[in-house]
């Protein structure tokens, strides 16, 4: 499982692959690879500043500071390695220090550095320069070669007159005028970086494409925005795009906005997801998502069925050219519809009945007379759709007699759920994710009352469950002070349609839609019952099956769309389980 921390990272890092020093900086480093060091250089005024190893000393293009360089390591872009080691002031840590000798005896600082020479015949000793005229100053004999010696280098005192060989050191720190002795001084290392050889790959996708994609951009007459952000027309809140390419045609503006991800293999479908629900927020004309290396096969029928331009891998030159034409034709197409205003109206009204996440979330009661299987077959997110299959009613459309939709929120509460890294564990996850569907309710969903089941299992008992909530209405605001209070509980098993079967009986009384939202950390599903199928053929109930803490379990994926239950999402992310809850 990824925790929260890891995955923050992830997205920091992508974040900052299109910040423009950060680009520059590795660019130059991947072109520079023999000399590929940052090393460090004192400035008096600045203290140590970070150069590119071989680039013209004092040029600004080529200068770092620390911190910007330790966050990269922080993000596992850079890695940092033993340069040098300086003292510091203990107080103020400033690497701006001098250094002071001092008499040993009265301990002042107004001494000479000289040498002494003696005068054998009559053993007199004194400074070199008390030899006028190369005569001793005691005995007046001219100073004959093998008739003197050189005592060495001493220090004199210009205050008590007190000689001595090795004189005292102290150190002032020129930014607190702290005095300090050698010892009582910190020891600092003085670090080099280097690009991170493990990422070099990742780095090379992330910079070579987003730049072959701005240049394009740029080429077509956009302004472009790297990273770029957009206010949401309905939430009012700010969101981020790894670009954003903005263009004045007429008196219109056209946007282009992309995202992109990096994997090591492939791209799962939650950050398709996301960004659907992004560009659902504000008027986007050309969406593109760039996945590095490639999207999975479910990512990659989400964002067709959006309509988003899909980059996979690293642009190449021939790419370019058709990456530059379907852009092109895309926005061709928008100005042909926005010509024709009766078009242009009806354009809009179909937009804003689009529901903001996948065609996939379609609701139930709309096929009350299909047999169940053939309904969920055009239900699944990952599966048998294809380009020939027709797009399934939207999620938003109305059941026959009414609005409402129950929903339920059917949480495993076994103690596997308390499994994770630094306390994030699945129940935590799943828990903070439905708390922000409270806190953060889609606008759409005012007339929709949820209800919250937790279930377990003991072998002694069977199956365990608790109501939390009951018809929770989303117009509202709700505290979920039970959920926070709720521990799960030990068990050797979980009863999955056990407890299917029972939020099928819980909403059977209920009008209007009626969904269950099963959240668990299953690594495997066991084959439903016949029993649950035909129970939820009966009531007209939707299952959806979110796991947590399985991501890349294609096999988990696989079975679930065998059994045919509808949609399968994986997630062990806050921010995107949350979404998944909304749809």
């Amino acid at each position: 499982m990824v925790s929260e921390i890891e995955d923050k990272i992830q997205r920091e890092r992508r974040e900052i692959y299109v910040e423009p020093n950060t680009r520059e900086l590795l660019r130059k480093l991947i072109k520079n690879r023999k000399e590929g060091e940052i090393i460090p250089s004192y400035h008096p005024a600045l203290g140590f500043i970070y150069e590119l190893k071989g680039t013209k000393k004092g040029d600004d293009e080529h200068r770092y500071t620390k911190a910007f360089l330790e966050n990269l390591v922080r993000l596992d872009i850079l890695e940092k390695s033993f340069y040098d080691s300086i003292s510091t002031c203990p107080k103020c840590k400033s690497t701006a220090t001098t250094l002071h000798p001092s008499c040993t005896k009265c301990k002042s600082h107004n001494i000479a550095k000289t040498s002494l020479t003696e005068h054998i015949p009559c053993g007199y000793i004194d400074q070199r320069e008390k030899y006028a005229k190369e005569l001793c100053p005691k005995c007046g004999k001219i100073l004959v070669e093998g008739e003197y010696r050189n005592m060495g280098r001493w220090y004199i005192c210009n205050e008590c007159g007190e000689k001595f060989e090795h004189p005292q050191f102290n150190l002032i720190c020129r930014e607190c005028n702290n005095s300090f002795s050698i010892e009582e001084a910190n020891v600092q290392e003085v670090p080099k970086f280097i690009l991170n050889q493990k990422r070099e790959k990742e780095i090379r996708q992330n910079v070579a494409s987003l730049e072959s994609i701005s240049k394009l951009f740029t080429d077509l007459g956009f302004k472009v925005e790297m990273p770029g952000s957009m206010i949401g027309q309905k939430t009012e809140m700010e969101y981020h795009f790894s670009m954003l390419a903005r263009k004045q045609k007429e008196s219109d503006e056209l946007i282009i906005s992309v995202d992109h991800e990096v994997a090591e293999e492939e791209i799962h479908a939650q950050p398709i997801i996301l960004y659907i629900y992004k560009i659902s927020e504000m008027k986007v004309n050309v969406p593109i998502f760039m996945a590095m290396p490639k999207l999975s096969e479910a990512a990659r029928k989400i964002a067709k069925g959006h309509d988003i331009l899909i980059i996979e891998g690293t642009p190449q030159a021939q790419d370019m050219t058709q990456i530059k034409d379907e852009i092109e034709k895309r926005i061709n197409q928008i100005c042909f519809v926005q010509s024709k205003p009766n078009e242009a109206v009806q354009s809009a009204t179909e937009s804003e009945e689009k529901p903001p996440l996948p065609k996939a979330a379609v609701n139930s009661s709309s096929h009350r007379k299909t047999p169940l299987r053939a309904m969920l077959k055009g239900l699944k997110l990952l599966g048998n759709t294809d380009n020939n299959t027709a797009d399934p009613p939207s999620s938003n459309s109305k059941p026959e007699n009414d609005s409402r939709r129950n929903i339920v929120f059917l949480l495993d509460g076994s103690s596997s759920m308390t499994r994770g890294n630094d306390g994030l564990n699945n129940f935590a996850i799943a828990s903070k994710a439905i708390k922000d569907v409270f806190k953060n309710p889609d606008p759409k969903a005012k007339n929709d009352f949820l209800s919250i089941i937790v279930f377990w299992d003991s072998i002694m008992k069977g199956l365990q469950k608790e109501v939390l909530y009951e018809d929770l209405p989303m117009s509202t605001h709700n505290s979920l002070q039970k959920l926070n209070q709720f521990e799960p509980k030990k068990n050797a098993g979980t009863p999955i349609w056990d407890a299917v079967e029972y939020a099928i009986d819980f909403l059977q009384k209920k009008r209007g839609h009626k969904i269950v939202k099963l959240i668990t950390d299953a690594k495997s599903i066991p084959s439903p019952k016949n029993g649950t199928i035909k129970k939820l053929e009966n009531s007209s109930t939707r299952l959806d099956c979110i796991v947590v803490g399985s991501e890349g379990n294609v096999e988990l994926g696989k079975a679930i769309n065998n059994y045919e239950l509808g949609r399968f999402y994986e997630s062990s992310n806050t921010e995107y389980l949350a979404l998944t809850l909304k749809s």
